[in-house]
């Protein structure tokens, strides 16, 4: 074996070996609390169920009132009770909207909206608005601190 085959085996070997590790990493985070809220002018009934790594941890269902006002503005929000762990995982949330199809979304995936030195510890908060649409709204601890920690949130959640 020359030097350039001895050089050229010596570094693809290990790049090769490193990237089955580097694609399969999981991002997980710590769900700090779920809540619905109802944002249309008529009440809506919707079926919750949260599940971290794989397995259904928590599986509701909410009715909620209609908008007060009928400007969409203000919502009767519901808070999910926290059946989990304090435990990072991968957490899956997934809704429908008056026995309709299902929505889901995987939390590490959908943190973009959140600055990243908040990231580990999320509150997500499920918004239906008029077009029968679901909105999964995460809340890193950034907005979860502004005066104190929220109700909804888990009893353990400490930013």
């Amino acid at each position: 074996m020359n030097r350039r085959q001895f050089l050229t085996k010596s570094i693809t070997v290990p790049v090769v070996a490193a990237a089955g590790c580097i694609g399969n990493f999981e991002p997980t985070v710590q769900l700090a609390g779920v809540r619905v809220a109802n944002f249309m002018d008529e009440p809506i009934e919707v079926d919750v169920v949260v599940q971290k790594d794989g397995s259904t941890v928590q599986s509701e269902e909410v009715e909620l009132q209609a908008v007060e006002d009928g400007s969409g503005t203000t919502s009767e929000r519901y808070p999910i009770e926290c059946a989990w762990s304090d435990a990072d995982g991968e957490y899956v949330i997934e809704a429908r909207l008056n026995d309709g199809d299902w929505v889901t979304s995987e939390i590490a995936d959908n943190l973009d909206i959140v600055p990243d030195e908040f990231q580990d510890v999320v509150a997500v908060e499920l918004e239906v608005y008029r077009d029968d649409e679901i909105v999964f709204n995460p809340k890193g601890c950034d907005l979860l601190t502004t005066g104190t920690i929220p109700p909804w949130t888990c009893p353990w959640v400490e930013c």
